[in-house]
């Protein structure tokens, strides 16, 4: 599984830099929308910039976390490399097993706060 995952994330790649871009122009767009925002008009902005920000987060994560997993331990390693590199997929695994938790997670909760801007804001 998570070799798989090593090979969507190297796939992948290409949108870091834009993940980033993307999250730090929603974080921008918050900030500015929370405090310059009088009139309240600018709040129907609110919720679109937190579910691109929770999915630029997302994809970011997902790169940088299985980018770099160890590839299986093989015969010609000693016994302690062995177990460190098991541990070290252990880990990767685990870590994939909490990110598939956040990412179904993030999938209710965009559907969640789209589905309440649609009714507040949709018309």
């Amino acid at each position: 599984m998570i070799d798989k995952l090593q090979r969507i994330a190297l796939a992948i790649q290409f949108l870091r830099f834009p993940s980033i871009a993307v999250g730090s122009l929603c974080v921008t767009a918050i900030v500015t929308i929370i405090f310059t925002s009088i009139l309240h008009d600018g709040d129907r902005f609110l919720i679109p910039n937190f579910v691109c920000l929770l999915w630029a987060i997302d994809i970011y994560l997902f790169i940088e976390i299985f980018s770099s997993v160890p590839e299986k331990a093989d015969t010609t390693l000693k016994l302690f490399s062995k177990l460190k590199r098991k541990f070290s997929r252990a880990w990767h695994w685990l870590v994939s097993v909490v990110f598939l938790g956040t990412t179904l997670a993030a999938i209710s909760i965009t559907s969640r706060m789209v589905s309440i801007w649609l009714r507040d804001f949709g018309g």
